[in-house]
C-alpha cells in the first residue's frame, strides 16, 4: 500500500522549493533591472504620489 503521507510530504517540499527558488530568482532579476535605472531620474515624486494614494484609501 502507498505511503500517502510521505507522498504528500515530498510533493510539499518540492513545491516549497520551487516557490523559494522563483522568489529568488526575480528578486535577483529586479535588482538586475534596478541597476540599469537612469541614476538621474528622482524617485521622491512617485513616492509622495504613493504616499497620497495611500491616505486616500485609509
Amino acid at each position: 500500500m502507498s505511503d500517502y503521507k510521505e507522498m504528500y510530504g515530498k510533493l510539499y517540499r518540492a513545491v516549497q522549493q520551487s516557490i523559494v527558488l522563483l522568489q529568488k530568482a526575480q528578486e535577483e532579476c529586479e535588482t538586475m533591472h534596478m541597476a540599469k535605472l537612469d541614476p538621474e531620474i528622482d524617485m521622491s515624486r512617485f513616492l509622495r504620489h504613493t504616499k497620497e494614494n495611500q491616505g486616500e484609501n485609509e
